[in-house]
């Protein structure tokens, strides 16, 4: 087994689907998951007021904010804005919706274990 390089933009994105997202939604596959790696990872870009709808993660998710600032929230608690360098980690099935803010645009990298039926990231809706 070697080391491989993938380069920016070879695995291709796409639009967010208008049943996962609301508002302007790109995603770009940055890598997925192999027979060594349980995980897969994605760059995901919001435009302002973007955000995913309410689901949760069979394995967790973590989110790492690269640009702009991230809304997230978990029910019963108050929404928190994460910002370029801040780590958002959603333990396994915590309901959670994440986004940009109505100011700023933002933007995370994704990591998302690979496991069962997923939309988007390893994402289920609920």
């Amino acid at each position: 087994m070697a080391q491989t390089i993938t380069k920016s933009g070879e695995l291709g994105s796409f639009k967010g689907d208008s049943a996962i997202f609301s508002g302007d939604v790109k995603v770009s596959i940055l890598f997925k998951s192999e027979s060594w790696r349980s995980f897969g990872g994605g760059l995901v870009e919001f435009s302002k007021n973007a955000r995913s709808a309410w689901h949760t993660h069979p394995a967790g998710q973590t989110l790492i904010v690269t640009e702009g600032e991230i809304l997230t929230k978990v029910p019963g608690q108050r929404a928190t804005i994460a910002t370029k360098g801040d780590v958002i980690s959603c333990p396994p099935n915590v309901r959670h919706f994440h986004g940009a803010t109505d100011t700023s645009k933002g933007s995370h990298i994704a990591i998302t274990q690979e496991r069962g039926q997923e939309c988007g990231l390893g994402e289920s809706r609920q």
